[in-house]
């Protein structure tokens, strides 16, 4: 994942595609909470995102759950990474 506070990019193509009831979705730690910030769909590649540019996301991770998504989810991330911090 790249980017700067307001835009940012994840970069989702190598991971295994998913069936249709399954969707890959991106997580960001923000003030001590885990917050959706997109679905990214059953054969991720790369996508855009946006968040508030005052609000700095700690880490990322990304999830496998159900089609539509949900609003917490309840499986370990497939992937994770922190954010350097300045």
């Amino acid at each position: 994942m790249i980017g700067q506070p307001g835009t940012s990019y994840v970069f989702a193509s190598d991971l295994a595609p998913l069936g249709s009831n399954r969707t890959y979705q991106l997580w960001g730690a923000i003030n001590g909470q885990t917050i959706s910030l997109r679905i990214l769909g059953p054969k991720p590649g790369v996508s855009a995102f946006t968040h508030d540019a005052g609000v700095r996301v700690r880490a990322f991770a990304i999830t496998a759950d159900e089609g539509g998504g949900v609003s917490q989810t309840t499986h370990l991330p497939m992937v994770e990474e922190a954010v350097k911090q300045d």
